[in-house]
């Protein structure tokens, strides 16, 4: 009966995740722009070691790709993989930054970062390879498995649970109020799509700058690409810590 009394009050978290994104930008922008630097790092050194016509702009992917040597290929994908890792470690940054703020403290980007526990990103790691072995279905596989893992993830990350414990304890949670949680998933989606609409409008719009600028102006929106999904964890987390305070209270 307590479970199903739990009433997330989602007008008002939605509110919050907006005050803390507009309270700390440079905090989430910094989160999002570590794992954009490295990818920067790793296209840049590529580009820098390649011919002058491809740098002013005279790109054939496909070729280039098939010129690389195998140790720059390994070296290149290592660095996408080490990118990826950041970016999850980003997320759950996000998760310790919201957290703090919801308790009145501050905690830095750097400092955020080095607190994560590997253990947390088992669930995004989880999400990934669903979606990355599953072949003409990795969407819709993909997109199920986020949508069983993804609020457990605030879990995972302020708790230190493992990926199944984690979902099942806020499948329990969050009980009775998953068609609020599907808005949420809904608004993170347009978020999504307007931003890479946003991305792409930019970056097909930048041809005539020297290709090395074009990759640091690529990497700056990469780092605001993310920003959707960091609001997303923001609001998980906080819907999390709400609920989470209800059961307290009702215990009391």
């Amino acid at each position: 009966m307590e479970t199903h009394s739990r009433h997330l009050k989602l007008g008002g978290i939605l509110s919050q995740s907006l005050r803390l994104l507009g309270g700390k930008p440079l905090t989430f922008l910094g989160i999002g722009l570590i794992p954009a630097g490295l990818l920067w790092a790793s296209f840049g050194a590529i580009v820098l070691g390649l011919d002058h016509a491809w740098r002013s702009g005279e790109i054939d992917l496909i070729a280039t790709w098939r010129s690389l040597s195998p140790l720059v290929r390994a070296g290149f994908i290592l660095s996408l993989l080490a990118s990826l890792a950041l970016v999850f470690r980003g997320y759950a940054a996000s998760v310790l930054v919201t957290s703090e703020w919801r308790q009145g403290r501050s905690i830095s980007t750097i400092r955020a970062y080095s607190q994560v526990r590997r253990k947390s990103l088992r669930i995004l790691w989880i999400c990934f390879l669903c979606g990355l072995f599953t072949g003409r279905f990795a969407v819709v596989a993909g997109s199920l498995v986020w949508l069983v893992l993804a609020p457990g993830f605030p879990l995972a990350v302020l708790e230190g649970l493992g990926a199944m414990e984690a979902s099942r304890r806020a499948w329990d949670l969050f009980e009775g109020n998953w068609g609020r949680l599907l808005l949420v998933y809904v608004l993170y989606l347009a978020a999504v799509v307007a931003s890479l609409a946003v991305l792409i409008r930019s970056i097909s719009s930048l041809p005539l700058l020297p290709l090395l600028i074009r990759l640091a102006i690529s990497a700056l929106f990469f780092g605001l690409l993310l920003l959707p999904s960091q609001w997303f964890f923001s609001v998980l987390t906080l819907a999390y810590l709400d609920l989470k305070g209800q059961v307290s209270a009702a215990m009391e």
